[in-house]
């Protein structure tokens, strides 16, 4: 096992050194996630999710017509395709101006799936068979169970297109991608333009690169990257239609767990072996490294091991609540573990891949595996492997460290030949505002280089001061030992996931004098409220408290409701509410709207604390009686009008209706104009979209401009609808004619044209 091994792990290396080489060379990294760039672009740029109506997807199919276009086998299609030569050259992406288009024949039909090819490339007629074949049997058939039927928005058609493309601007002796998942496929053209999403296909897609389409070399058959690569950038589909906007970090977890799921596991390998080298990139922050992908991985698998499997899996992505929220609120409702807990733990697992428990996988390929493989050839003597540091004696001296939140950090200390039997102690001191969870780990080695294994002999939380201090023993007993240092979140916010703490670690010869002990609970919270009531949406405030008393920062709350009075006594028996965030900063004023409460009862609250000793302090009860759900929509707007009109633009003026009628403030406006007479509502949802100010107290006078109206028109046609904050739209407005001349004409003048 060895000698295969070692052959295994030359190939990983020149690989490795091979793309190492050209990146630093470039400047850029070899392999890039295009799905990852184009959602960038819309989150660095704050695009929103276009606000379409509750009944988006039966409009489109009207708008599209209920019988999908029939495709004929060897028909040549023209595909808008993203060229990335700004993106490799100069690092960042343009949709809207880096969109080209390309021709495809349609190869392959199949139940599911239309398979294109790019016109010249001459794929073997072998190679599309496996392709669709495979898509149809170990991808379709094995995911949706899990994430979902694909998005049919648009063109009433089950089947999905693949198109297998030239990705210009890619090399892959330079920085290239493999595949990607480019939402804009899902709106209109006119409407993924609007979003500076480029141009739209109006289909489901998936795009491969034509360079990753090669028969593996020892088989001669289709290599299995490819279907990897289709299972990849298939779940980012169906991600898609369960929640659009998913942090990268979760959506991209599914995807290397869909790898997994249609039993092209091994196309994942390099992503394992990177993590399981450097596990020190955030899980949450996503940079878009190999180490990040082998994260996402790994936790993914802990999870499926642990809690459920698929079932898992489909409960996070079908779950109304994103991110770190969504997986903390299945963890609770699943086992009643919080998301800290289920992270320690994996970061353990990570170490040590125990035969069965909290700190094991189920699988061979687990990070010790990958480190065992490094340190059989003596990696670990000429870089980090693993563990940040190791270190040979237990008298280290003063080191400083970065940790970005939601990250693990392993340092191995052994103790040198003269130590024999002498007990040590160290200090860790960390800056800022950040939930730390330090342990100490006392190892047992296991075999001798190169296969070196390690066995838990006792785990000991270190506590913190509230100004971030603490201390650890190291008794004579020990000799291997893990300092495991995980930095779980900012209190900067409870959704901030790209923070990044400082921290110093010093050992001594001698025990402690007084290790720091955590004996004081959280302050309780006497300032429970229900601040405001708003239909049938309850917002409820308060003033966080500390880890002790009001200093450091409490690990976690726990909010419950009943139609009966709550205390301490009967909190269980409370209905919990979901997505409550992690405790902020002492002092902070928190607020929360608990979803999902009933209607026109009185309800009562109460909230526990729990610091990471496990000392608890509880609230006030707060009471009220929730209101009636808003099944009222804002007015239509009756009076929309000309204020000018010039050259190709033109202003109009309305007066803002209320939230319910004509009373309060409504949410959101859907301002649309058209070449052609708006006369239905089917013809107002095709029409174009413009961006309007938000609504302002009922009665208010509001105008918005249309700019960027074709040349040579002659007349537009304008109306617009208001919405409220509980989906509820109001009907379409009178329609206004505008016809567009060379000089501007004011609203007092415009009574001469009427």
């Amino acid at each position: 096992m060895s000698g295969n091994r070692f052959s295994y792990l030359l190939v990983l290396l020149l690989a490795f050194s091979i793309g190492n080489s050209q990146a630093h060379s470039d400047e850029k990294p070899r392999l890039f996630d295009a799905t990852a760039a184009l959602r960038d672009f819309r989150l660095k740029h704050d695009i929103p999710l276009f606000e379409l109506p509750a009944d988006r997807d039966q409009t489109r199919k009207e708008l599209k017509g209920t019988v999908p276009k029939i495709r004929q086998l060897g028909e040549m299609e023209v595909f808008w395709i993203v060229d990335f030569t700004n993106f490799t050259n100069l690092g960042y992406l343009s949709p809207n101006e880096d969109k080209t288009y390309t021709f495809a024949e349609l190869a392959r039909i199949s139940p599911h799936a239309y398979l294109y090819v790019e016109m010249g490339l001459g794929i073997d007629s072998d190679l599309l068979d496996q392709m669709v074949s495979e898509f149809e049997s170990a991808i379709y058939g094995k995911m949706t169970p899990v994430f979902g039927m694909p998005p049919d928005a648009l063109d009433e058609d089950p089947r999905v297109t693949i198109l297998i493309a030239t990705f210009l601007g890619t090399s892959m002796f330079g920085a290239t991608a493999a595949g990607y998942f480019d939402d804009a496929n899902q709106y209109t053209d006119s409407e993924a333009f609007y979003m500076n999403l480029g141009h739209s296909n109006e289909q489901e897609m998936i795009y491969i690169n034509k360079d990753f389409v090669t028969r593996n070399m020892f088989t001669n058959q289709l290599d299995p990257l490819v279907l990897g690569l289709f299972a990849h950038e298939y779940q980012h589909m169906l991600h898609w239609a369960r929640d659009p906007v998913e942090d990268v970090w979760i959506n991209e977890g599914c995807s290397e767990y869909a790898m997994f799921l249609s039993e092209f596991d091994d196309t994942t390998d390099q992503h394992k072996e990177m993590f399981a080298i450097s596990p020190t990139d955030s899980l949450t922050s996503w940079d878009n490294t190999l180490s990040q992908y082998g994260g996402s991985y790994f936790f993914m698998r802990y999870l499926g091991d642990h809690y459920g499997g698929n079932s898992a899996i489909e409960a996070i992505t079908s779950s109304q609540f994103r991110s770190l929220e969504g997986i903390h609120s299945f963890l609770q409702s699943h086992s009643g573990v919080t998301f800290p807990e289920v992270f320690h733990n994996w970061g353990m697992a990570n170490m040590l891949d125990t035969s069965s428990g909290d700190y094991s996988y189920s699988f061979e390929k687990s990070p010790p595996y990958w480190r065992i493989l490094y340190e059989s050839v003596g990696l670990q003597d000429l870089m980090p492997i693993f563990f940040t540091l190791r270190l040979k004696s237990f008298n280290v001296p003063e080191f400083e460290a970065f940790l970005p939140v939601w990250t693990h950090e392993y340092y191995l200390l052994q103790r040198a030949a003269g130590e024999a039997g002498q007990p040590f102690h160290g200090t860790i001191e960390v800056d800022g505002d950040y939930r730390v969870r330090v342990t100490y780990a006392a190892l047992q080695q296991v075999g001798s280089f190169p296969d070196v294994t390690y066995n838990l002999l006792r785990e000991d939380p270190v506590q913190l001061s509230p100004q971030g201090f603490g201390t650890f023993n190291i008794p004579g007993g020990d000799n291997h030992a893990a300092l495991i240092i995980s930095c779980l979140s900012s209190g900067h916010g409870p959704s901030i996931t790209n923070a990044t703490m400082t921290y110093r670690i010093q050992t001594f010869p001698g025990a402690a004098g007084a290790l720091v002990q955590d004996v004081t609970a959280p302050a309780g919270v006497d300032d429970l409220l229900i601040e405001s009531i708003v239909d049938d949406r309850m917002t409820l405030s308060w003033t966080a408290p500390g880890d002790d008393g009001m200093s450091g920062m409490a690990n976690l709350y726990d909010m419950r409701y009943s139609t009966e009075p709550l205390t301490p006594d009967n909190f269980a028996t409370g209905i919990p509410v979901r997505n409550l965030a992690f405790p902020r900063s002492p002092g902070t004023v928190e607020q929360f709207t608990p979803p999902d409460l009933p209607a026109e009862t009185t309800l009562y609250f109460l909230l526990k604390i729990e610091d990471d000793a496990g000392h608890t302090a509880w609230s006030n009860s707060a009471s009220g009686i929730n209101g009636p759900a808003d099944i009222i929509p804002p007015a239509s707007i009756t009076d929309l009008r000309i204020q000018s009109v010039g050259n190709l633009r033109a202003a109009l003026l309305w007066s803002a209706p209320g939230d319910d009628g004509v009373d309060g403030t409504a949410k959101s406006y859907d301002f649309r104009w058209s070449l052609t007479p708006i006369t239905t509502l089917m013809e107002f949802r095709q029409a174009q979209i413009v961006p309007g100010p938000n609504p302002a107290i009922a009665g208010t006078p509001q105008s918005v401009q249309i700019d960027e109206i074709p040349e040579d028109t002659e007349v537009i046609y304008a109306a617009l609808r208001a919405i409220d904050d509980s989906g509820n739209v109001s009907g379409v407005s009178n329609v206004v004619q505008i016809p567009l001349g060379t000089s501007a004409v004011s609203e007092e003048l415009w009574g001469l044209y009427k």
